[in-house]
């Protein structure tokens, strides 16, 4: 399966998704459903985890085909997280969160999984004080 989704951690305030090629928009969008259903099965914030273990998409426009996910963001999303080290994954990222009010202060691209895990921990932090 080319997209894994299931619970970062015990308290299951992280949701991680995992990506690999060979997949389609299909697959992208069951397992964004299958990530809403979690997020959606809890009433607390939920951070999104997406970990990118391939440097290609599936054919056709990756903004075009992103539009409906940014429209289905749920209210307890916390920090919308993309782990990659490839430079174009990157700058897609990137430009998404920026075009998107949700995410444009919520979303972040990291190179590491253990750098997400830092930012979450950070965030937490915050909401703590």
């Amino acid at each position: 399966m080319p997209i894994i989704i299931e619970w970062g951690n015990e308290e299951k305030t992280v949701v991680i998704g995992t990506m690999d090629w060979p997949m389609t928009w299909e697959e992208i969008d069951t397992a964004w459903q299958q990530s809403m259903t979690l997020m959606r099965g809890v009433s607390y914030p939920v951070h999104m985890v997406v970990v990118g273990k391939t440097t290609r998409f599936p054919a056709g426009n990756i903004l075009t085909n992103l539009q409906h996910i940014i429209k289905d963001i749920p209210p307890n999303l916390g920090l919308a997280i993309m782990v990659t080290d490839n430079r174009f994954q990157e700058i897609i990222n990137s430009i998404l969160f920026k075009v998107t009010p949700r995410l444009n202060k919520t979303g972040h691209v990291v190179p590491t999984l253990e750098a997400a895990y830092k930012l979450i921990a950070k965030e937490a932090g915050k909401a703590g004080k």
